[in-house]
């Protein structure tokens, strides 16, 4: 069969060469049939353009203006309307900004007056807390008050002076030789008796210019006695003058120092302490003198001297009772 095949093949060659060759030549020399659009498009080719008219020109150019026209209008419009939002959108938020404002406004004032009635509130409740101590200070000080009336209406005070013997002044002969001594009266003036009573003192020579130690030099005179109402207790010869240095006794007075007293290079002192007990409790007196001589007496005055109460060392206080 492949013999056969190859057979027709060669005879089938030849015959499509001769009919491509007939198709050449008859492509090559048959001129195309003429088409009827042809002839329209070549006569229109040959034919002159007529120029537009000024009319069909005007109308064109009106036709292009009027778009235009209505373009910028419609523009315009756009443009407009966006610009009319804008207002809206602004006005908007204006009166938002407005009301926030406002907000403001109002909060600050409500926090003002807030702050002014706290402020009014907090002078009140210290005014009321001023009154509050005012009638606590007030109670306080009646209670005080009645409890030294309630004391007072229960006890007594005693009261201490001293007497110096021989007695001393320097417009008389001086008393060399003599030993000065203090005698000391404790006088009850109140209608209250005044029981357990101690005395404790000290009589001092010290130099001018210089103040004693209250505490030092003291010697019980007296102790476990008792003064009844508006009486009066004496002590003769209590104390005998010390060195406030040494402690030693001054002993009988001498020239020299009777001129150092009456020049003020020397100075005596007599003090002391009363320590009594009465319906109230206990209590503690202090008392002190002095002799001064620069204390003038007669007409004309001439320096003199005289026993004279201290600036210190006359308090009276409450006390628990230690002698």
């Amino acid at each position: 069969m492949n013999g056969r095949d190859d057979g027709d093949d060669d005879k089938k060659q030849p015959e499509q060469d001769v009919a491509a060759s007939t198709h050449s030549d008859t492509t090559t020399n048959v001129p195309p049939h003429p088409d009827a659009n042809d002839g329209n498009k070549v006569k229109a080719a040959a034919e002159p353009q007529k120029p537009d008219s000024p009319e069909s020109i005007a109308a064109e150019t009106l036709q292009r203006v009027r778009v235009t026209e209505i373009a910028m209008v419609v523009l315009t419009a756009v443009i407009a309307f966006s610009g009319l939002a804008t207002v809206v959108v602004y006005w908007r938020q204006l009166d938002v900004m407005q009301d926030t404002l406002n907000e403001i406004r109002i909060s600050g004032v409500d926090t003002h007056h807030l702050s002014a009635a706290a402020g009014n509130q907090v002078n009140e409740t210290r005014r009321l807390a001023e009154q509050t101590t005012s009638l606590a200070n007030y109670g306080k000080a009646s209670a005080e008050t009645a409890q030294r009336l309630e004391k007072w209406e229960n006890r007594t005070a005693l009261q201490a002076g001293i007497v110096c013997e021989p007695q001393l002044a320097l417009t008389e002969a001086p008393p060399v030789g003599k030993t000065l001594q203090i005698a000391i009266g404790i006088d009850n003036p109140y209608s209250r008796p005044a029981s357990d009573v101690t005395v404790n003192g000290a009589a001092v020579v010290i130099d001018s210019g210089l103040t004693p130690d209250f505490s030092h030099n003291m010697r019980t005179v007296i102790t476990g006695v008792s003064v009844p109402r508006t009486e009066t207790l004496r002590i003769p010869k209590a104390l005998e003058f010390v060195h406030f240095r040494t402690g030693r006794k001054i002993g009988p007075v001498t020239a020299d120092l009777f001129d150092a007293i009456k020049s003020g290079r020397s100075r005596l002192f007599a003090y002391g302490e009363v320590i009594y007990t009465d319906a109230a409790g206990c209590h503690r007196q202090e008392f002190c003198d002095t002799f001064d001589a620069s204390v003038k007496i007669g007409s004309p005055p001439v320096p003199n001297g005289a026993w004279m109460p201290c600036t210190m060392h006359r308090n009276e206080t409450d006390c628990r009772k230690s002698r």
